[in-house]
């Protein structure tokens, strides 16, 4: 047999070879659903891979759902794969907003849903966002319109002690409050407050001293 018989043949198996494979039963992996659960999944378990044609069946867990809002959604291996592809979506609640609005208020919403919510004047959404989307985890931000103004009023008070900082109607972001403690008290913690986006951080303490009397032998 000459060298161009030899690579004939040669060609002629491998185009059955291939044939064969392209033949053979296409195989899907087990499949792994976020948030999901397959039904009988111990019985399931024995067949992976999964020859094409099989079925499964999933549900999800709570607060969330499949895309076709099934109790239990049906699932096929193809040769494409997994069909439908099998995955769950969180349900997101939409609250009514204080100091706000939107025309979604009351309504519940799918992962991937995006809200426009808008705020009071001097509100905003957190980082002066106007949208917010549903996620995987929940909305991106809290849906809540919250003050744009950052400045404080009326520093705490603080019991067995006076403020030295000259007095203000408002102040400003960062501003600082000091404190001292009356005579025959400790103070206890920082001796001044922040206003830190509209609100003073934790103020100090004023405790009595201990009393030491003498002993007498």
């Amino acid at each position: 047999m000459g060298w161009s018989s030899r690579l004939l043949s040669a060609n002629v198996f491998l185009a059955l070879w291939l044939s064969t494979v392209n033949s053979a039963e296409r195989l899907c992996d087990h499949p792994k659903i976020s948030h999901g659960i397959l039904y009988d999944e111990e019985e399931y378990k024995a067949f992976s891979p999964v020859i094409s044609g099989k079925v499964f069946y999933y549900s999800c867990e709570y607060n969330f759902v499949s895309p076709s809002n099934s109790i239990w959604t049906r699932i096929t291996c193809t040769d494409a794969g997994w069909s439908p592809t099998p995955k769950c979506l969180r349900l997101c609640f939409f609250p009514f907003v204080e100091n706000g609005n939107s025309i979604s208020s009351g309504q519940t919403h799918l992962q991937g849903d995006i809200v426009q919510v808008v705020c009071n004047p001097g509100y905003s959404l957190q980082n002066n966002q106007n949208t917010i989307e549903c996620t995987e985890e929940g909305w991106s931000i809290p849906p809540k319109c919250v003050s744009t103004d950052n400045s404080c009023v009326d520093p705490p008070l603080v019991k067995n002690a006076t403020i030295v900082t000259r007095p203000m109607d408002k102040y400003p972001p960062n501003a600082k409050v000091r404190y001292e403690c009356n005579k025959s008290f400790e103070l206890f913690g920082e001796v001044e407050v922040m206003c830190q986006n509209g609100v003073w951080t934790e103020p100090p303490k004023c405790k009595g001293r201990p009393s030491y009397f003498p002993m007498f032998i």
